[in-house]
């Protein structure tokens, strides 16, 4: 809850701060990965590792790995488009979506 929560405050700072013209959102920005790298991220394998009964879990795992790396493919290859349009509303969209 603490990285989610942190997430969502660090990418409102962001689009606050893109607004602003500063130079400095690339701090932001890193922090929100750093934030999100020990916080959510490890939970997520640990959880697809452990949720499944044993009977399936190899292929379950399998198919929620790809799901995954759909999502991220998803994410990051709509991201430059969105910016497009959206500009700095997009990370407002990320920090609803957290």
């Amino acid at each position: 809850m603490i990285g989610a929560g942190g997430l969502t405050v660090l990418y409102i700072v962001v689009v606050r701060m893109l607004s602003a013209g500063s130079e400095h959102v690339s701090w932001y920005l890193l922090a929100a990965i750093g934030t999100y790298a020990m916080s959510l991220a490890p939970v997520t394998w640990v959880l697809i590792a452990e949720i499944f009964p044993n009977k399936i879990r190899s292929a379950a795992t399998s198919f929620a790995v790809l799901c995954l790396w759909a999502a991220y493919f998803v994410l990051v290859f709509t991201f430059p488009m969105l910016f497009d349009k959206l500009k700095d509303g997009t990370f407002y969209i990320y920090a609803r979506c957290v």
